[in-house]
């Protein structure tokens, strides 16, 4: 057991990091999730083309979603904004919410779902806010005489 380990011929070095570690495909996948994620939208367009891609390479699923996970969060800590996809939202719909007969059950329900979707207002609202507090102002004040 003193014999010293042996690499085989065909064997390349990697290099250690603390981050995830990607083989050549799933590099590949990178460079594509990266060009979607651009903009800090993926829209449900761009998650077909993924997902394609994503088949083609024939890539493991579990390390696709530990990859996009991580690539996520370093973009909304970055930009310091909230990724949106797309394709996980439901059309808007202009049909009216149907109120079973009874009523009960579909006006908590609609109670319900104003208050959800108050609760968000506010949440916006305060991003908005943030987010003008964080806009930088100019002030020229070259026309000032000085005394």
């Amino acid at each position: 057991m003193s014999d010293e380990f042996q690499l085989g011929a065909g064997f390349t070095q990697g290099e250690i990091s603390a981050g995830l570690g990607l083989g050549p495909l799933e590099q590949q996948y990178e460079e594509l999730f990266a060009e979607a994620l651009a903009d800090g939208v993926i829209t449900s367009e761009e998650r077909a083309r993924l997902e394609k891609a994503a088949d083609n390479l024939g890539l493991n699923p579990k390390r696709l979603l530990e990859l996009e996970q991580a690539m996520m969060a370093a973009y909304e800590s970055r930009h310091a904004v909230r990724i949106i996809e797309h394709y996980e939202e439901a059309p808007a719909s202009l049909a009216p919410i149907r109120v079973q007969a009874d009523g009960d059950s579909g006006r908590a329900l609609l109670l319900k779902r104003i208050e959800q979707l108050e609760a968000r207002v506010k949440e916006l609202e305060a991003e908005l806010r943030h987010a003008q507090s964080q806009i930088n102002v100019e002030v020229d004040l070259s026309d000032l005489e000085g005394s």
